[in-house]
């Protein structure tokens, strides 16, 4: 079962877009750096808030794979082995994803200790510049392959 090329023509538009702006974001701050300054740190309240905002809001879309395994046990006759099997598979993306969270933060704690504050700046805003890059490439690409899959 294919999806709708619009369905692939709009998921990865949106990829490609939000690799542009993340290229732009960190290529206009890699141009024009702010200046120092000494911010107060403010309650972190607002960004628990949007984080829980995007956590109900991704989860609110069902993964695919999740799907297809409950459609085929329950053609099976079997719904509560396609309830195990949807729990194991929520259980194994949410630590995967919770172990990538933790490495990331632990290593940038760790390059942040080893390298002086300038300097972190100029990597945060090249590894910033390649990240967006990166990502426009590949929606760009996935974009032409999906319109190319449509026209032939």
């Amino acid at each position: 079962m294919r999806s709708s090329p619009s369905y692939g023509f709009v998921s990865f538009g949106l990829i490609t877009l939000l690799g542009l702006a993340i290229l732009v974001k960190h290529g206009y701050a890699f141009v024009n750096p702010a200046a120092p300054t000494n911010k107060v740190e403010h309650s972190n309240k607002a960004g628990r808030k949007s984080v829980l905002a995007w956590a109900v809001t991704v989860g609110l879309a069902p993964c695919p794979a999740v799907v297809m395994v409950m459609l085929f046990c329950l053609s099976m006759d079997a719904m509560i082995l396609g309830l195990l099997l949807a729990a194991c598979i929520s259980l194994g993306m949410a630590t995967t994803i919770s172990l990538v969270v933790i490495a990331i933060v632990l290593g940038k704690s760790g390059v942040l200790s080893v390298v002086a504050e300038k300097y972190a700046r100029r990597v945060e805003g090249t590894i910033g510049l390649l990240s967006g890059a990166a990502i426009s490439i590949f929606g760009a690409l996935f974009l032409i392959s999906t319109l190319n899959s449509a026209l032939y």
